[in-house]
């Protein structure tokens, strides 16, 4: 996975995170918009903003700047692709976030993507289930019996 350098450090340090901090208040603000939008976003993208999210107070300020304006644009109701647009809605989302992950994961704490794949699964369910319920298939368990 990527990691920032020096210079990478020095252009998001004075970054003003103003603008993506009015979208990104809180906790509570970002869970709200998952749980708006979860279904459409898939399990992956939803872990990464929260594992952006949950490993911020480790990073150092450049590297702050930077997921803050990824979680700002994710969650931001403007942007280059509207959300509200089947399919294509989350694709820059999902590009703006992927690039943060692979810019900050080397110094995010595994810790906080536990944390994140736990809260994404009290919002969606853990995989595998329907509302907390395991859903078994049928058909599938009537073609392992022949």
């Amino acid at each position: 996975m990527g990691t920032l350098s020096l210079e990478d450090y020095k252009r998001f340090e004075n970054v003003d995170t103003k603008d993506y901090q009015k979208e990104v208040k809180n906790e509570e603000t970002i869970l709200n918009y998952i749980q708006q939008w979860g279904s459409k976003t898939g399990r992956e993208l939803l872990t990464d903003v929260l594992w952006l999210w949950y490993s911020k107070d480790s990073l150092p300020v450049g590297a702050v700047a930077m997921a803050i304006g990824a979680i700002g644009y994710f969650v931001a109701p403007v942007d280059l692709i509207p959300d509200a647009i089947p399919i294509l809605g989350f694709l820059d989302d999902g590009a703006v976030i992927a690039g943060a992950i692979k810019a900050l994961s080397g110094m995010m704490p595994p810790e906080a993507r536990l944390k994140a794949e736990e809260q994404v699964d009290k919002i969606l369910g853990k995989p595998g289930t329907k509302d907390g319920k395991v859903v078994i298939n049928p058909t599938a368990d009537k073609k392992s019996r022949n």
